[in-house]
C-alpha cells in the first residue's frame, strides 16, 4: 500500500460549460405541495381535515381540555393555531368549550432565546389561551412571606414590562411581580414556586417554640439577639433555640454574637401566647464570612421585584409596590411583620435602597405598606377626591411633592370622602431651611 502522494495522479479533464449546464437540475423543495395557485385551498384543506379530526376525537371521548407544550417554534405555533380552531368549532356543540380550555406550557431549554420565548407567551396571549411556564415544577402552597427585591438596572428601558419579560424566560431567576413606574406585570402564578430569595428549596420551613412569652406590650418586631450561650434572644431574653453551626470562613462552631444575625431579624409568629421562630441556616453567598438568616424565601413567599430605571421616580415604584404588597396580604391573610427584603433571607444588599441608613427607608415603605392596607380594608368601597388649592406647583395631583421648594411653604388641599369635603394643610420643607 502506497500512502505517499507520489503515488496518485492528477488527470485533467476538459467538459465544455454547456454539458456541465444540461446537467444541472432544479429540485423543488417542496415536492408534494401544488405550485399551481391553488396553494390557499390545499393549505385550508389540510388544516379542515386537523380540525375536524381532532374535534371528533375530543367529542368521542369527552375530553374538553388540551395541553399543549408551546416553544415559539413553527410546530408548536401551528398545533396551538388548531388547537384553538377546534376549541371555536366545538363551542357549537358543547357549552363548556372555551379558548381557557387550552393549556400552553412553554418549553424552555438551551436552545431558548428571549425571542422565542417571548413569541410563545405573545401567541398564547393573542389567542386567549391558559398560559403556564414549563420551567418550574413545584406548588406554591403555603405563603409566608411577601419578598420585595431591587433590580439595580439603571439603563433606560429596564422598567417593570422589560424585567417581567426577562423573567419569563431566564432559567435561573424568577419573581411573581415585577413594579415600576409602568405598573405591575405578573411574570409567574401564584400557584408556582419562584427562585428569587437565595436560600435555595431544599429545606422545609417549619416553627418552633422558643419558650419566650409574649407581651402584649413588646415591640411589634422583637429585637433579635444571639447569647454568650449560642442561643437566640427575644427582647433580652433568651430563648430554648440554638444557633446553627457555623461551619466554614472562620469562627467555626457556635457564635456567641449578635453581629452574625442578618439585618432584618427573624421569622417569628405567635402562638397560644408565645413566640415561635422559622427555620434559620447559615448564609455566605452575600457576606463572605455568613450570617445568619431565615428559610422560606423559595418555598414559602411571593416575589416581587421592584424596577427603577433612567428617568423615573424611585418613591412612585415603592407607592405602586406598597400597594400590590397590601393586596397580597389581604390575600394570604398575613400581617404586616411578613413582609421583608431579599436581604431576609440571604444577607444580600437588596431592596438595597430600602436597606440605607439603617434600615430608615424600610420603615417608611412599610408605613406605605400598612397605609394601602387600611384603605383597603376599611375603606374599600369609599370614593375619594383629592384637590391641590394653593402650592400647585409643589404637589401633584396624586398627593406626591414633585418639586421641592427652596424655602418651606405651606399647600393646602381638599379631600372629599364619600361627598364630605374637608380642607387641609401642611408645610413642605424647603431645600434651604433648617
Amino acid at each position: 500500500d502506497c500512502y505517499d502522494r507520489s503515488c496518485y495522479y492528477s488527470l485533467p479533464i476538459n467538459v465544455l460549460d454547456s454539458i456541465i449546464e444540461s446537467m444541472k437540475q432544479k429540485i423543488n423543495p417542496y415536492p408534494f405541495l401544488p405550485n399551481n395557485g391553488e396553494e390557499d385551498e390545499y393549505y385550508n384543506e389540510i388544516i379542515d381535515i386537523q380540525t375536524f379530526a381532532l374535534a371528533q376525537r375530543l367529542n368521542k371521548t369527552h375530553i374538553d381540555k388540551m395541553v399543549i407544550g408551546v416553544s415559539g417554534g413553527l410546530d408548536s405555533t401551528l398545533a396551538l393555531l388548531i388547537a384553538a380552531r377546534v376549541v371555536d368549532y366545538c363551542k357549537n356543540t358543547n357549552d363548556n368549550m372555551s379558548r381557557n380550555n387550552i393549556i400552553g406550557i412553554t418549553m424552555p431549554g438551551f436552545g431558548t432565546t428571549s425571542l422565542t420565548k417571548n413569541n410563545s407567551l405573545k401567541l398564547m396571549k393573542y389567542l386567549d389561551t391558559t398560559m403556564k411556564n414549563g420551567q418550574y415544577s413545584k406548588n406554591l402552597t403555603d405563603v409566608k412571606f411577601i419578598t420585595v427585591h431591587y433590580t439595580a438596572g439603571m439603563t433606560k428601558g429596564s422598567n417593570a414590562e422589560a424585567t417581567a419579560n426577562y423573567f419569563s424566560y431566564a432559567q435561573d431567576v424568577s419573581a411573581h411581580f415585577c413594579t415600576g413606574n409602568d405598573g405591575v406585570f405578573q411574570s409567574l402564578e401564584l400557584n408556582v414556586r419562584g427562585w428569587h430569595a437565595g436560600d435555595g428549596t431544599g429545606t422545609t420551613f417549619t416553627w418552633t417554640n422558643t419558650g419566650v412569652k409574649y407581651d402584649p406590650n413588646d415591640p411589634r418586631w422583637p429585637e433579635w439577639g444571639i447569647s454568650e450561650n449560642a442561643m437566640f434572644t427575644i427582647n433580652g431574653q433568651e430563648t430554648s433555640v440554638k444557633v446553627p453551626e457555623k461551619t466554614q470562613r472562620g469562627n467555626e462552631g457556635f457564635v456567641t454574637d449578635s453581629k452574625w444575625l442578618n439585618d432584618q431579624g427573624l421569622a417569628f409568629t405567635i402562638i397560644d401566647g408565645y413566640y415561635y421562630m422559622g427555620t434559620t441556616w447559615w448564609c455566605y453567598s452575600n457576606v463572605y464570612e455568613g450570617r445568619i438568616c431565615s428559610k422560606g424565601g423559595n418555598n414559602n413567599s411571593i416575589g416581587i421585584e421592584s424596577a427603577v430605571d433612567e428617568g423615573s421616580d424611585l418613591w412612585l415604584t415603592w407607592q405602586i409596590t406598597a400597594r400590590l404588597v397590601a393586596d397580597l396580604l389581604i390575600k394570604y391573610d398575613l400581617d404586616i411583620t411578613r413582609v421583608v427584603g431579599h436581604h431576609f433571607f440571604a444577607a444580600k444588599d437588596c431592596p438595597q435602597p430600602l436597606l440605607e441608613n439603617d434600615l430608615e427607608i424600610w420603615w417608611e415603605f412599610i408605613e406605605l405598606v400598612e397605609a394601602e392596607y387600611e384603605k383597603m380594608k376599611s375603606f374599600n368601597e369609599t370614593e375619594i377626591m383629592f384637590t391641590v388649592t394653593k402650592g400647585q406647583d409643589i404637589v401633584n395631583e396624586h398627593g406626591r411633592v414633585y418639586n421641592q421648594p427652596e424655602f418651606s411653604q405651606i399647600v393646602t388641599y381638599e379631600v372629599e370622602i364619600n361627598g364630605e369635603l374637608v380642607t387641609l394643610a401642611t408645610c413642605v420643607p424647603g431645600m434651604y431651611t433648617k
